[in-house]
């Protein structure tokens, strides 16, 4: 199962991306306090892309279900938002991204553009 999004900053983008994560959790069979983690990173991530308000390009979302684990791969349309984004915030007093999840990983794509990973297991 693969859902692909592709967002606009605005009002919808972390009600549909929670939305999203969710349904491809229950569909992974993750537990309540994994769903909340990835839920939680997702949202961060969300927050912290749109909070740059310079540009119009959508932010591309695919999140997969691959057996009892999900992948999130958010494609960001500058070089530097992946590792901006990695790097801000997830919320005051609370946990790094990289510990809501088991694996971040951060790439540049085509030196246009570039990626941020998530990997949510059980």
């Amino acid at each position: 199962m693969a859902v692909d999004l592709e967002l606009s900053r605005g009002e919808f983008l972390v009600p549909v991306l929670i939305r999203a994560v969710r349904a491809v959790g229950v569909q992974c069979g993750l537990d309540l306090d994994r769903l909340a983690d990835a839920s939680l990173a997702a949202e961060a991530v969300a927050h912290a892309w749109s909070a740059d308000a310079d540009g119009v390009e959508p932010l591309r979302v695919r999140i997969v279900r691959t057996g009892r684990a999900m992948e999130i791969a958010f494609d960001f349309p500058a070089p530097g938002d992946a590792r901006r984004v990695h790097e801000a915030p997830v919320a005051p007093g609370a946990a790094a991204l990289d510990a809501l999840v088991a694996v971040v990983s951060v790439e540049v794509v085509g030196g246009a553009s570039s990626r941020l990973a998530l990997s949510v297991r059980p």
